[in-house]
């Protein structure tokens, strides 16, 4: 990947996630993340894959699960 062009996808990935982080618990698909990232659901999947070293659907997971367990720390 060229620099230039990494820089762009880290941009789009960066977006995805703080999409993911904002609305942890409303259902996401690939479709709609693509959307955010402004790229088809197929090429999306591989530069999210790229990127984050993981699939979208293990970081929506991993995601959730990390506010899940600070919520559980924080209640009595």
């Amino acid at each position: 990947m060229r620099p230039g062009t990494s820089d762009r996808y880290f941009e789009r990935i960066e977006r995805v996630v703080d999409a993911l982080l904002a609305a942890p618990a409303e259902t996401h698909s690939v479709e709609s993340l693509a959307a955010v990232a402004h790229m088809s659901a197929y090429h999306f999947h591989r530069v999210f894959h790229r990127v984050m070293g993981e699939t979208v659907y293990a970081t929506m997971r991993r995601v959730r699960l990390s506010l899940a367990a600070d919520r559980l720390t924080e209640t009595h």
